[in-house]
């Protein structure tokens, strides 16, 4: 089970992130750092847990499409992890330039798509690099500019992203993220039993007990972050995650 690190960076800031309310972002508090500085947070949250993977949202990227490319530049030439980068991919203009600074991955939501057709392009843009899709969800609607999967369920959205060739889905429930409200898995089970491709899961991730009712119905990893800076999760946590047997429960 991966449990995955998630950074919102805003105005080349670290901010923290309640149920979508963007305009009501502010810089990151944390109980384990006192920057809210990408790069240093990066590498804190390597030290600190042993993290090999970094998600990163880049809200300047999605909402303004003033991509941080310097910021995520600098994460990638640190070396100590594979990031993958949400950054309001629309196209391969974009889509190259996040490959050209390192990324081990490009995120392409549901939010910014406009066009299914460009999700294949991308995907057959980034060679080696995976493609993952990420179904975006707000109050229990899946966002989307694009014709093809307005109105459309999530399962149905992830067996589109699948034919245009990603390698991995996300499912991003925006309305929930960081309100350590638990997780709702009826929509991350609707999805596996549609495709079979891995899904990570990200939005209001409390504790333990959630990650395992994730991995129990076989999600492959979960998206962390408000637990981690409030030291709901800590090392002991997540090595335990990782190294649990198979068929344990709690």
């Amino acid at each position: 089970m991966r449990v995955i690190p998630v950074i919102d960076i805003m105005q080349g800031k670290v901010v923290h992130a309640i149920k979508g309310y963007r305009e009501e972002y502010r810089p990151l508090k944390s109980q384990i750092l006192e920057t809210q500085d990408p790069i240093e947070v990066a590498l804190e949250l390597k030290r600190r847990f042993g993290f090999d993977e970094l998600y990163v949202a880049d809200l300047d990227g999605i909402m303004k499409n003033e991509v941080n490319l310097s910021v995520l530049c600098n994460i990638c030439k640190t070396g100590y992890l594979k990031v993958m980068v949400d950054a309001g991919v629309t196209n391969p203009v974009k889509a190259q330039a996040l490959l050209s600074v390192g990324v081990a991955g490009i995120v392409v939501g549901t939010e910014t798509l406009e066009h299914l057709e460009d999700l294949s392009r991308i995907v057959k843009l980034s060679g080696n690099i995976p493609i993952i899709g990420s179904i975006d969800v707000k109050d229990g609607k899946v966002l989307s500019k694009c014709k093809e999967l307005s109105g459309v369920s999530p399962p149905e959205v992830a067996k589109l992203l699948k034919d245009c060739g990603v390698e991995q889905i996300v499912l991003l429930d925006i309305s929930r993220v960081g309100s350590e409200s638990g997780v709702k898995i009826g929509v991350a089970q609707s999805i596996l039993n549609k495709v079979s491709l891995p899904l990570l899961v990200g939005g209001s991730v409390s504790s333990l007990k959630d990650i395992f009712a994730l991995r129990g119905i076989g999600a492959s990893g979960v998206l962390v972050a408000t637990v981690l800076h409030n030291t709901q999760l800590n090392k002991r946590d997540i090595d335990f995650v990782r190294n649990v047997k198979k068929n344990f429960s709690i």
